[in-house]
């Protein structure tokens, strides 16, 4: 029998100081970012945020997707706004368990 997949929708507030997007998850299988707020922020998923250190997305709309198959990272997500707060919708898909 397929498992069921749930998504659940967050905002978080990225500061400019380095900031825990998401909690690491073995269940997680898609994740959806998208930048609410004007302001650039950067991503980084192997350590603290900083400037220029991670994936960066700006600020006004921009839409990221991961897809676990193609990039597999199941660990703690950060972020780092570059010029001041920002709001940023997490969706995450995983695996019902």
């Amino acid at each position: 029998m397929p498992r069921k997949l749930v998504a659940q929708d967050r905002s978080v507030s990225v500061g400019t100081t380095d900031t825990q997007v998401l909690s690491p998850n073995p269940y997680r299988v898609f994740l959806i970012f998208s930048v609410k707020g004007t302001n650039d922020i950067e991503l980084n998923f192997v350590g603290a945020a900083a400037a220029n250190s991670g994936i960066y997305l700006k600020g006004g709309g921009t839409i990221l997707g991961l897809d676990m198959t193609t990039f597999p990272w199941y660990g703690a997500v950060r972020g780092i706004a570059l010029i001041a707060a920002s709001q940023l919708n997490v969706t995450e898909v995983e695996v019902d368990h």
